[in-house]
């Protein structure tokens, strides 16, 4: 049986709150293995996205600190005036 992404979601939430998978698949018909699958890609794409937010976060970092310099360097042009 092919589960949705709605359901695969449950499902793992479920495990998580009760800290036992075994006890889950048995209640839904479906192995430990799959659950562990399911997991895993989820990890995986969160890994993902987390890998491209802290990428994003250092260029954002970057971009404000070049932004500083500006900042200052216009500062002591206007002091000079």
């Amino acid at each position: 049986m092919k589960y949705t992404k709605e359901q695969r979601l449950s499902i793992m939430k479920e495990v998580q709150e009760t800290g036992n998978r075994s006890l889950v698949a048995r209640k839904y018909e479906i192995s430990e293995s799959t659950i562990r699958g399911w997991e895993k890609r989820i990890n995986n794409t969160e890994s993902k996205a987390s890998k491209e937010l802290e990428k994003e976060n250092k260029l954002l970092k970057q971009i404000i600190a070049d932004k500083e310099l500006e900042l200052a360097i216009l500062r002591d042009v206007v002091k000079k005036k």
